[in-house]
């Protein structure tokens, strides 16, 4: 069972028109954390998030390749499965969607995620997020599909 978290419904509707929103996906193995971010997101995107790396690999796998995520934000830090294997498997089956990958870290933990980091060519947000930030990553990102 893939464990997902949904935003709350008290919150007001969107401000975009939902042909114009980005689709993000976050992956965060903390449900607080995952919350506010989806409660940050909702307003401005089609956000979603599960829960643990496993079953962010087995959603990414069934994904419907003509309707993928825009963004995929990605903790590193997670049991079962880590981010970083989250993003090696995603590089190797979808290229595509892992360019379109954002690291979220409170910072690597061992020497594979401290390497992975240094390498790591796409944009990483650090934890504590700021608000400013986690919303320049998605707006960068629904102005380079708008302009495609």
């Amino acid at each position: 069972m893939v464990s997902r978290v949904t935003p709350p419904s008290s919150c007001p509707t969107s401000e975009l028109p939902p042909s114009a929103r980005v689709r993000v996906l976050v992956v965060e193995d903390d449900p607080f954390t995952a919350r506010v971010m989806l409660r940050a997101l909702e307003r401005r995107c089609n956000a979603s998030a599960i829960l643990d790396g496993e079953d962010a690999r087995d959603a990414l796998a069934s994904e419907d390749p003509d309707d993928p995520y825009d963004l995929v934000l990605l903790d590193l830090c997670m049991p079962k499965l880590r981010g970083r294997e989250v993003y090696e498997w995603l590089a190797s089956a979808a290229p595509e969607l892992a360019a379109r990958v954002v690291i979220v870290t409170g910072g690597p933990t061992c020497p594979a995620d401290i390497e992975f980091i240094a390498s790591f060519p796409n944009p990483i947000l650090y934890k504590p997020l700021l608000l400013e930030d986690l919303l320049a990553v998605v707006g960068r990102r629904a102005r380079r599909d708008s302009a495609a």
